[in-house]
């Protein structure tokens, strides 16, 4: 049971949709993170809006803020009031993890916001749309990597048809057509 939370293999967990992409470094193959006081992680979704795991290998603790799919909406909206210039001037800011505003702010503009503080040992887990950021307490080092299952899907598409709006500058890391097509087609010749 141990292997289930090797972060080598859940990407390419037998039941995974990633499993017919290519190795990608940061998304289906792990990347390593070192910390240090008050180094910070600015508000983020993950690539595609999937899910990520991070487990901490060693070191300070880290704190986490964390806003729900549910809450998605009205955080961008918070962003676009707190920073209007800016984002007018790029619309792609929030996918270049360099804005952190304020947990208490977004909490002021109805966005639910919940906080953890991560240990050694221990993993934190994104889901779908999830925006989150958060700073390490000291010197630390950490693992994460991106996976999907099945109900990961439609915010996949959502990710896709967000990227390829007329603002948008970023390109999608994989055709999400295709790797549905693949799922679907594997599915049905498994049985």
């Amino acid at each position: 049971q141990a292997d289930i939370w090797d972060l080598n293999k859940i990407a390419y967990d037998t039941d995974s949709p990633l499993l017919s992409l290519d190795e990608m470094k940061g998304l289906t193959v792990p990347w390593m993170y070192f910390g240090n006081l008050f180094s910070t992680f600015c508000w983020h979704t993950e690539d595609h809006f999937l899910y990520s795991v991070n487990y901490m290998h060693d070191g300070a603790p880290k704190t986490w803020y964390g806003i729900p799919s549910s809450s998605a909406g009205k955080f961008e909206t918070a962003l676009a009031e707190w920073l209007p210039a800016r984002l007018k001037e790029d619309p792609d800011l929030i996918y270049q993890l360099v804005t952190f505003i304020s947990p208490q702010y977004c909490k002021s503009q109805g966005v639910d916001v919940f906080h953890l503080v991560q240990e050694p040992g221990s993993y934190v887990i994104t889901f779908p749309r999830a925006y989150h950021a958060g700073f390490s307490h000291g010197w630390n080092s950490a693992e994460a990597v991106n996976f999907a299952t099945l109900d990961w899907f439609p915010f996949g598409r959502a990710a896709v048809e967000r990227y390829h709006t007329k603002k948008a500058k970023r390109g999608a890391l994989f055709s999400h057509d295709l790797l549905l097509w693949t799922v679907a087609w594997e599915g049905v010749y498994e049985d």
